[in-house]
């Protein structure tokens, strides 16, 4: 979609700072890499339609995408869709790199009704642990050290779904700040705590354990012992989830999810830890996707708003603010309103709801919301342009 670019005087603010959330401008969503045994015509289509697949879903924010009956067709002609592509050999293996169109990818996705996930996404870090033996009170952190294929999974993982993941350095700091207890226990204070050093969005900690062959309670865990998502992390007592029965998977994780106050969890069995980290990292993805992407179908989609700005001091700072706007994709066209004094509103059109304008501001850096003497965020939001 072309965006109209409308180009009104310049206007002036005063300094105003507040504390920033960080995100991700996360590169290649439209491109993927698939491994391939030769260059042969079949392994080159089998490996198109897969790299298409994952730029679907990495786009879309949501494994379902590929499942939708068009879109399963679509991908029968992922020829169509290609923009370009190349071979690479990476310590001895061979790669099919395809890089799709954009344009057309989106326009795929629109017509079927399906989210687009913008390319501004949460950082997020995560904290894991492993009990190997079952019913063995040798627990360990999961480092890149001691678990090196653990950890290279999640991170593969969470490339092939554009996600910003960070991993704990485990140096002094980290140790001071978070002990394998408070990890194993799900004490959401603590590793809330530890991960504001990386100036994440999120914070996802996890256990991995053999399953139990029967439910079982661990009177050291608050965390699995049982309670309902979305608890604030500043109430007194830790969240806690219920116990389920044993699953024929010999292996079972944990996890909770910190955001703000915010508290997911749940629970997942598979076949081995590693498998663990996919369906993890994958719930994860789909649950921020379904936060953060765009579907022009919500309620208030195609509506206009008001957004007002503080702190543009001179003409190259208001374009620097312009500019900034219309990149945002749930925006289709900036104005300015009018201002009056040091404030600033800009007219924004946008291509989602106005929720969606709001989570993608959240996660810049370069506007922050005004608070007032206690701390609160003013409303209706004003904004103060950081540069």
């Amino acid at each position: 979609m072309t965006k109209l670019r409308i180009f009104p005087v310049f206007v002036a603010l005063c300094l105003y700072w507040a504390l920033p959330v960080h995100a991700a401008v996360v590169e290649g969503l439209y491109s993927a890499r698939i491994a391939i045994e030769d260059q042969s015509q079949r392994s080159q289509q089998r490996a198109q339609k897969a790299a298409m697949r994952e730029v679907l879903i990495k786009v879309s924010g949501q494994q379902e995408t590929v499942r939708i009956d068009a879109i399963r067709d679509a991908i029968q002609l992922a020829n169509d869709y290609l923009f370009a592509y190349q071979y690479e050999l990476d310590n001895g293996r061979r790669y099919y790199v395809a890089e799709f169109d954009q344009q057309r990818i989106n326009g795929l996705l629109r017509a079927n009704n399906v989210s687009i996930w913008d390319s501004r996404r949460p950082d997020i870090i995560v904290w894991l642990a492993i009990q190997q033996q079952p019913g063995s009170v040798n627990r360990q952190r999961i480092d890149q050290e001691d678990f090196p294929v653990i950890v290279e999974r999640a991170k593969n993982v969470a490339r092939q779904r554009g996600l910003p993941l960070t991993l704990p350095v485990w140096d002094l700091t980290d140790h001071q700040a978070l002990t394998l207890y408070d990890i194993w226990g799900g004490f959401s204070q603590q590793i809330w705590t530890a991960s504001q050093r990386y100036g994440v969005e999120y914070g996802l900690s996890a256990r991995i354990y053999p399953t139990p062959t029967a439910p079982q309670s661990d009177s050291e865990s608050p965390l699995f012992n049982g309670a309902s998502e979305d608890t604030d992390i500043d109430s007194k007592a830790d969240p806690v989830v219920p116990q389920t029965p044993a699953s024929d998977a010999p292996w079972q994780l944990d996890w909770q999810l910190l955001r703000d106050g915010i508290v997911g969890r749940g629970r997942e069995n598979a076949q081995s830890p590693e498998q663990l980290i996919d369906i993890v990292i994958n719930r994860l993805a789909d649950r921020l996707g379904e936060t953060y992407a765009i579907r022009t179908s919500e309620q208030g989609a195609g509506q206009s708003t008001e957004v007002v700005i503080n702190n543009v001091g001179d003409l190259a700072m208001y374009w620097q603010v312009y500019e900034f706007l219309d990149s945002l994709s749930v925006v289709t066209r900036v104005s300015l309103s009018h201002q009056q004094g040091k404030t600033a509103t800009f007219k924004v059109n946008l291509l989602g709801s106005r929720d969606n304008l709001l989570d993608a501001l959240r996660l810049t850096e370069r506007l922050t919301p005004v608070r007032d003497q206690f701390g609160q965020v003013v409303e209706p939001i004003v904004y103060s342009w950081q540069g």
